[in-house]
Formats: C-alpha cells, sequence, structure tokens
C-alpha cells in the first residue's frame, strides 16, 4: 500500500470503510468520510486500490482508506451522502450485528469497518 498512499508511515494506522446501502438507499456513490479523531490521510478507492476520487463510487470493491490513523484509539466514521443517511449503530446486516466500535493497530495490518446508509429522512 505504501506505493499508493502518499506519506504512508507504518507506525500509523491503516482503516478500510466499506460503505453499505440498505434498503431504502439505491447506491452508495457520492458518499464523503470523515474519521474522528480527526489528522489521517484519506484516499477513496476503485477496485479495492486508491484513487483520485473525491467520493465514494459505487460498486463491490469501492471504498475508502484513512491512513496514519493514531493507534490503538477509537475511530469514529461518518458517512455524508447526497440523499441517503448513515444509520446509527448497532446494525444487523447478514446475520451480524455491527456495533461501530473499531481501533486501528500499527504496522502493516489493516483494520475494516463498514457503515451502513438507509433512506434519507
Amino acid at each position: 500500500m505504501a506505493a499508493f498512499l502518499t506519506g504512508y508511515d507504518e507506525a500509523k494506522g491503516l482503516l478500510a470503510v466499506k460503505v453499505v446501502p440498505m434498503a431504502g438507499c439505491a447506491t452508495e456513490g457520492g458518499t464523503t468520510l470523515t474519521l474522528e479523531p480527526p489528522g489521517a490521510e484519506l484516499k477513496y478507492t476503485k477496485g479495492g486500490l486508491p484513487d483520485s476520487s473525491t467520493s465514494v463510487t459505487a460498486g463491490e470493491n469501492n471504498g475508502a482508506l484513512f491512513y496514519n490513523v493514531t493507534p490503538r484509539l477509537p475511530v469514529k466514521v461518518t458517512a455524508t451522502h447526497p440523499t441517503c443517511k448513515q444509520l446509527p449503530f448497532p446494525v444487523e446486516y447478514q446475520g451480524v450485528k455491527y456495533t461501530g466500535a473499531q481501533t486501528t493497530e500499527p504496522g502493516e495490518s489493516f483494520s475494516f469497518v463498514r457503515v451502513f446508509l438507509g433512506p434519507g429522512t
């Protein structure tokens, strides 16, 4: 990944984000993401690889990577979509209950989180 992520620090964390549209939200396309605590770098992905996109592109392997995340601290991903809204945790998806609780580890390992979109109201 270091070749694709300018300024990647392997002593920091790497968080892969998948945005999942649920019933009532047609697509994840156009979603922008922020991370708390701030300070990490963000790259949206296409085909699972970092890209120059400025938001999430609809597609199975598309999402985002936050890198240079302070390791071992709780993180919170916020998704903003043009017509849908982020669903609050916990979310049940394909038989799994997601809590949104996530931290990152340093080194060459990915942490992974899903965020879910529902109808905008």
